[in-house]
């Protein structure tokens, strides 16, 4: 799965002064220029960490697209971003496996370009980190995007994932929220496009059942 879009990238613009941050905040990206910068604004916001990077894969916009894109990230430097650019469109699900492939940190979320993070994101970051999965429930909707919101919030309740919530449902939104390994997610595979429009559910299952995981609920 990896082999295939090795080759498949390049690196465009590079903030990042340090090469093995503790948090990466990968957005992948396709005609999204404007949205894309309220994605990366809420990812640069994180007020509880100071080690992480945000890394925007795009995947091969049209032209006008990518030139905003391209044009809004060189103003942001020398702010700790990176802006990739595939030499094709790989699909979603294959962007999201270049987004695992990228990362510098072991530790990964994948945020959709059409939603925000809270700046209290990390807030819980040393805490849950120790898990190999988290799952972080308490999402508000604002101007149409999903927020992670934990800004309040001194002690969320943790609990253990189970097969239920796989029962149910897919337990998280997407990507949103969820915070991995990457090292696990390649050794799974990654995401499997060939499971569209589910591969995030099919991801987060194979992961839950060989390395177990957490939901974090707000108490709020």
């Amino acid at each position: 799965m990896f082999d295939e879009i090795a080759e498949c990238n390049a690196l465009v613009l590079d903030g990042c002064s340090v090469l093995r941050p503790k948090f990466s905040i990968m957005i992948p990206t396709y005609n999204r220029s404007e949205l894309l910068k309220r994605s990366i604004f809420s990812a640069l916001r994180q007020s509880c960490l100071d080690d992480f990077e945000v890394v925007v894969v795009d995947n091969c916009s049209e032209k006008f697209h990518f030139e905003r894109i391209y044009s809004f990230v060189l103003s942001l430097l020398p702010a700790n971003i990176r802006l990739y650019r595939n030499n094709k469109n790989i699909g979603m699900f294959q962007n999201w496996n270049m987004c695992i492939y990228l990362a510098r940190s072991d530790s990964i979320t994948i945020l959709n370009d059409d939603d925000l993070l809270s700046p209290f994101f990390c807030r819980y970051f040393d805490k849950i980190l120790i898990h190999n999965l988290v799952i972080l429930k308490n999402k508000i909707e604002l101007l149409g995007a999903t927020v992670t919101s934990f800004e309040n919030d001194p002690a969320p309740r943790i609990e253990l994932l189970n097969i239920a919530a796989f029962l149910k449902g897919n337990p998280a939104n997407g990507s949103l929220g969820v915070i991995f390994d990457k090292q696990k997610a390649i050794k799974i595979g990654g995401y499997r496009p060939e499971c569209w429009p589910t591969s995030d559910y099919d991801f987060l299952y194979r992961y839950y059942r060989k390395y177990g995981g957490v939901v974090v609920h707000s108490i709020q």
